[in-house]
């Protein structure tokens, strides 16, 4: 892995923060973020290295951050890119483990690093945060859960039109130019799919009026790709 990038601090609004669950700005883990700076990243920032002691956690506000896992062979293997509205590095501080995965930006991000032995110190302290922290841990475990359903009962080609349809502009129909701010590899990684079998889906979607082109899929009618979201039992 590449010598990591220097990240640093930014004034930017904490809106982010609105894709914690929970139903205002009191929720105690929310307001506990708040009490941190955000941070900006250029792309290529290493936020923690597989094996080293879970000494922080991070939200990421916004960008992408791929988690990768180096192979008995030395080889780094991409585990998920993760985006906005996510926490990283959350289990293995509450464990008091280790990293099991290494974590670096792909893009530009925004994140909100948290020591480890402050937040648990305010854990021990605070009964709300506790119970706040418990029942976000629950939520994450049930969007990996809702995650896993989907690679198991949605076709690639569904994911795909999922995914494009989330960064397309909020209108029923017309054409659209998605730019893809990562690599074919990290968007393999982030629908659970191989390059390759990416590859493959994405020439089949041609007939549905998707093209790719110099990092970006231009797409001819969005109307005709819901269609085929839907068509197929989008979830």
């Amino acid at each position: 892995m590449s010598a990591p990038a220097r990240p640093r601090s930014i004034p930017v609004a904490q809106t982010a923060l609105e894709h914690l669950s929970g139903a205002n700005d009191d929720a105690p883990l929310r307001a506990f973020l708040k009490t941190y700076p955000l941070h900006g990243a250029p792309p290529g920032t290493v936020l923690f290295e597989q094996g080293a002691p879970a000494d922080r956690f991070f939200f990421i506000s916004d960008g992408l951050v791929e988690t990768t896992m180096r192979t008995h062979s030395g080889e780094d293997t991409i585990i998920d890119a993760t985006a906005r509205g996510a926490i990283i590095g959350g289990l293995a501080v509450l464990g008091g483990a280790h990293y099991p995965v290494s974590a670096q930006t792909v893009i530009e991000t925004h994140y909100v690093g948290v020591p480890a032995d402050l937040f648990l110190e305010k854990l021990r302290d605070d009964d709300a945060l506790f119970l706040d922290t418990l029942a976000q841990a629950v939520h994450a475990v049930e969007r990996i859960v809702a995650a896993t359903g989907r690679l198991k009962l949605q076709l690639l080609s569904q994911r795909i039109a999922g995914y494009l349809l989330s960064l397309c502009p909020d209108r029923a129909d017309g054409p659209a130019r998605v730019h893809l701010p990562f690599s074919k590899r990290s968007w393999a990684a982030h629908l659970g799919a191989t390059p390759q079998s990416l590859s493959r889906s994405l020439r089949q979607l041609q007939k549905y009026g998707v093209t790719v082109r110099s990092g970006a899929v231009m797409i001819e009618n969005i109307k005709e790709i819901r269609g085929l979201f839907e068509e197929e039992g989008g979830i």
